[in-house]
Protein backbone atom coordinates (compact mmCIF):
# COMPACT_ATOMS: atom_id res chain seq x y z
CA UNK A 1 0.00 0.00 0.00
CA UNK A 2 1.60 3.61 -0.76
CA UNK A 3 1.73 5.87 1.44
CA UNK A 4 -0.81 9.03 1.52
CA UNK A 5 1.89 11.73 2.33
CA UNK A 6 4.07 12.57 -1.36
CA UNK A 7 8.15 13.05 -1.67
CA UNK A 8 7.65 16.47 -1.69
CA UNK A 9 5.67 16.85 1.48
CA UNK A 10 7.84 13.92 3.20
CA UNK A 11 11.20 16.27 2.84
CA UNK A 12 9.59 19.18 3.72
CA UNK A 13 8.88 18.05 7.23
CA UNK A 14 12.13 16.80 8.05
CA UNK A 15 14.17 17.86 11.15
CA UNK A 16 17.16 20.09 10.50
CA UNK A 17 20.42 19.14 12.36
CA UNK A 18 22.11 22.30 14.19
CA UNK A 19 25.22 20.87 12.29
CA UNK A 20 27.51 22.69 10.21
CA UNK A 21 29.00 21.17 7.16
CA UNK A 22 32.04 21.72 8.44
CA UNK A 23 31.69 19.27 11.43
CA UNK A 24 30.95 16.82 8.61
CA UNK A 25 33.95 17.70 6.70
CA UNK A 26 35.73 17.67 9.69
CA UNK A 27 34.82 13.70 10.41
CA UNK A 28 35.87 12.69 6.18
CA UNK A 29 39.18 14.73 7.03
CA UNK A 30 40.12 13.02 9.88
CA UNK A 31 39.03 9.76 9.14
CA UNK A 32 40.90 9.94 5.74
CA UNK A 33 44.13 10.42 7.79
CA UNK A 34 43.54 7.42 9.65
CA UNK A 35 42.54 5.67 6.44
CA UNK A 36 45.54 7.43 5.17
CA UNK A 37 43.80 8.29 1.93
CA UNK A 38 44.57 12.11 0.30
CA UNK A 39 41.56 14.01 0.03
CA UNK A 40 40.94 16.65 -1.89
CA UNK A 41 38.59 19.94 -1.89
CA UNK A 42 36.55 18.38 -4.21
CA UNK A 43 36.39 14.86 -3.20
CA UNK A 44 35.80 15.95 0.38
CA UNK A 45 32.51 18.54 -0.88
CA UNK A 46 31.01 15.75 -2.76
CA UNK A 47 31.25 13.27 0.64
CA UNK A 48 29.55 15.81 2.37
CA UNK A 49 26.61 16.15 -0.41
CA UNK A 50 26.60 12.57 -0.63
CA UNK A 51 25.91 12.15 3.16
CA UNK A 52 23.62 15.03 3.22
CA UNK A 53 20.94 13.22 0.95
CA UNK A 54 21.86 9.38 2.55
CA UNK A 55 21.17 11.17 6.00
CA UNK A 56 17.76 12.36 4.68
CA UNK A 57 16.68 9.09 3.55
CA UNK A 58 18.18 6.86 5.95
CA UNK A 59 17.58 9.17 9.18
CA UNK A 60 14.43 11.36 8.35
CA UNK A 61 16.93 14.53 8.58
CA UNK A 62 19.08 17.05 7.54
CA UNK A 63 22.31 17.43 8.90
CA UNK A 64 22.57 20.87 7.92
CA UNK A 65 20.97 24.03 6.52
CA UNK A 66 23.32 25.67 4.05
CA UNK A 67 21.59 25.62 0.30
CA UNK A 68 23.93 23.01 -2.19
CA UNK A 69 24.25 24.72 -4.76
CA UNK A 70 24.66 23.49 -8.30
CA UNK A 71 28.59 24.63 -9.70
CA UNK A 72 30.15 23.41 -13.08
CA UNK A 73 31.70 20.57 -11.50
CA UNK A 74 28.92 19.08 -9.59
CA UNK A 75 27.01 20.14 -6.35
CA UNK A 76 29.10 22.14 -4.13
CA UNK A 77 28.80 23.76 -0.29
CA UNK A 78 30.08 27.26 -0.52
CA UNK A 79 31.18 27.22 3.15
CA UNK A 80 33.02 24.25 2.21
CA UNK A 81 34.42 25.17 -1.15
CA UNK A 82 35.63 28.60 0.28
CA UNK A 83 36.90 27.07 3.37
CA UNK A 84 39.30 24.53 1.06
CA UNK A 85 39.90 26.19 -2.27
CA UNK A 86 44.12 27.06 -0.76
CA UNK A 87 44.73 23.70 -1.03
CA UNK A 88 43.08 23.28 -4.83
CA UNK A 89 44.32 20.26 -6.18
CA UNK A 90 46.14 18.91 -3.64
CA UNK A 91 45.36 17.10 -0.30
CA UNK A 92 43.29 19.10 2.24
CA UNK A 93 46.14 19.44 5.53
CA UNK A 94 44.18 20.68 8.03
CA UNK A 95 40.86 20.75 9.34
CA UNK A 96 37.95 23.10 8.69
CA UNK A 97 37.94 25.87 11.56
CA UNK A 98 35.36 29.07 12.82
CA UNK A 99 35.74 32.27 12.55
CA UNK A 100 33.38 34.34 14.51
CA UNK A 101 33.39 37.75 13.23
CA UNK A 102 31.79 39.10 16.16
CA UNK A 103 34.49 38.48 18.73
CA UNK A 104 37.05 38.61 16.05
CA UNK A 105 38.14 35.24 17.30
CA UNK A 106 39.83 32.34 14.17
CA UNK A 107 40.47 29.08 14.88
CA UNK A 108 37.83 28.04 16.87
CA UNK A 109 37.52 24.62 17.37
CA UNK A 110 34.18 23.21 15.47
CA UNK A 111 32.68 20.51 17.34
CA UNK A 112 32.91 17.00 16.07
CA UNK A 113 30.04 15.09 15.68
CA UNK A 114 28.59 13.47 18.72
CA UNK A 115 25.46 11.62 17.12
CA UNK A 116 25.69 8.19 16.95
CA UNK A 117 23.31 7.71 13.88
CA UNK A 118 24.87 10.45 11.91
CA UNK A 119 28.38 9.01 12.44
CA UNK A 120 26.97 5.98 11.23
CA UNK A 121 25.72 6.98 7.89
CA UNK A 122 28.84 9.18 7.51
CA UNK A 123 31.14 5.60 8.19
CA UNK A 124 28.91 3.95 5.37
CA UNK A 125 29.56 7.00 3.21
CA UNK A 126 33.30 6.88 3.63
CA UNK A 127 33.08 3.02 3.14
CA UNK A 128 30.99 2.95 -0.25
CA UNK A 129 33.30 6.15 -1.43
CA UNK A 130 36.78 6.43 0.23
CA UNK A 131 38.10 4.61 -2.91
CA UNK A 132 36.96 6.94 -5.02
CA UNK A 133 38.56 10.05 -6.86
CA UNK A 134 37.09 13.24 -6.86
CA UNK A 135 36.90 12.89 -10.71
CA UNK A 136 34.46 9.73 -10.31
CA UNK A 137 32.67 11.04 -7.88
CA UNK A 138 32.01 14.07 -9.80
CA UNK A 139 30.95 11.44 -12.46
CA UNK A 140 28.72 9.84 -9.97
CA UNK A 141 26.95 13.84 -8.95
CA UNK A 142 26.46 14.44 -12.91
CA UNK A 143 24.36 11.74 -13.94
CA UNK A 144 21.68 12.33 -16.28
CA UNK A 145 18.43 14.15 -14.79
CA UNK A 146 20.60 13.58 -11.45
CA UNK A 147 19.55 16.64 -8.39
CA UNK A 148 22.59 18.45 -9.67
CA UNK A 149 21.66 18.34 -13.30
CA UNK A 150 18.01 19.14 -13.03
CA UNK A 151 19.28 22.80 -10.89
CA UNK A 152 22.23 23.16 -13.91
CA UNK A 153 19.57 24.07 -16.16
CA UNK A 154 18.11 26.89 -14.13
CA UNK A 155 21.80 28.34 -13.76
CA UNK A 156 25.57 28.24 -12.28
CA UNK A 157 25.25 28.22 -8.34
CA UNK A 158 21.27 27.50 -8.80
CA UNK A 159 20.34 25.47 -5.26
CA UNK A 160 19.75 22.13 -5.28
CA UNK A 161 15.97 20.43 -4.68
CA UNK A 162 16.41 18.31 -1.41
CA UNK A 163 13.46 16.88 -2.67
CA UNK A 164 15.70 15.74 -5.66
CA UNK A 165 18.26 14.50 -3.14
CA UNK A 166 15.96 12.53 -1.68
CA UNK A 167 14.54 10.48 -4.67
CA UNK A 168 17.90 9.69 -5.95
CA UNK A 169 19.15 8.55 -2.53
CA UNK A 170 16.09 6.52 -2.26
CA UNK A 171 16.89 4.93 -5.77
CA UNK A 172 20.37 4.56 -5.06
CA UNK A 173 19.02 2.62 -1.82
CA UNK A 174 16.00 0.32 -3.92
CA UNK A 175 18.77 -0.30 -6.51
CA UNK A 176 20.97 -1.64 -3.64
CA UNK A 177 18.38 -3.76 -2.03
CA UNK A 178 17.70 -4.67 -5.16
CA UNK A 179 21.25 -6.63 -5.72
CA UNK A 180 20.65 -8.14 -2.01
Amino acid sequence: MENDISTEERVKCLERDDLSPSQIANYFIAISRVDNIKLTTMKLIKLVYIAYGWCMVLLGRKIFSEEIEAWKFGPVIPSLYHEFKRFGPKPIQDMAIDVDFTNRDVGLNIPIVEDEDVIEVLGFVWSEYKNCDAFKLSDITHKKDSPWSKAYTKGQNAPLNDVDIYKRCLKKINDISDDI
